[in-house]
């Protein structure tokens, strides 16, 4: 009987680690949840705000190659826009996948300041 008590006993025991243990860790989840949570909203701002200073181009023929890009878009912002001010371009590339015979491809200007693309939306 007495074997019977003490490992009863220690059944309650190890019963009450394993559910304080669960308690801390339920605790622990929905914290790390919060933080997921949060650090997906910092993700997607700072995503958002990279792309604001970004214009997209339709209609750049694609005989004008990869190269030849930044001249273009430059070319455009003169002839078209009526831009005399020199734009910096960080970085300029198509999207997509090339087709036959198809529409061309958009082109993604990502210019180096904010105010160039107010400048050019403007316009």
């Amino acid at each position: 009987m007495k074997s019977l008590s003490e490992g009863l006993s220690k059944a309650v025991e190890s019963t009450d680690r394993n559910s304080t243990r669960i308690d801390e860790l339920a605790e622990r989840v929905h914290y790390l949840e919060e933080e997921n949570k949060m650090l997906k909203m910092k993700q997607t701002d700072s995503e958002n705000r990279d792309k604001r200073s970004n214009i997209v181009m339709q209609g750049i023929s694609e005989d004008i190659q990869d190269t030849q890009l930044e001249a273009e878009f430059q070319r455009i912002c003169v002839q078209h826009l009526k831009i005399d001010k020199d734009i910096t371009v960080e970085r300029i590339h198509r999207i997509g996948s090339k087709t036959k015979g198809g529409r061309p491809r958009a082109v993604v200007v990502k210019l180096l300041c904010f105010k160039d693309r107010e400048l050019i939306w403007e316009n």
